[in-house]
């Protein structure tokens, strides 16, 4: 079993989505990452809302994580924003 992290963090648009996807992966930060899209929250008001942001969502080794929260601080169109980490094992078949 290998020791990963799943990682999300928003972004405001589909394409800023996409653009640091494709850097992440090109830097080697994160094995696979997901751009999510279709987002609801349930927090705004006690009411169920659709959001006006993207989720990216990366496969990232354990001793990579420092250095993606580093490059997305960096890189992030927002001075504060969540960055989930979420530490799992992942089996092969």
């Amino acid at each position: 079993m290998n020791k990963i992290a799943i990682v999300e963090f928003p972004l405001e648009t589909k394409e800023q989505a996409q653009k640091m996807a494709k850097n992440i992966l090109e830097k080697e930060l994160a094995i696979v990452v997901r751009v999510i899209d279709d987002v609801w929250q349930a927090w705004k008001e006690e009411k169920v809302d659709s959001a006006e942001v993207v989720i990216l969502r990366c496969r990232v080794p354990l001793e990579k994580v420092d250095a993606l929260y580093k490059y997305v601080k960096e890189n992030h169109p927002w001075p504060v924003f969540c960055f989930d980490v979420i530490e799992v094992k992942a089996m092969s078949a």
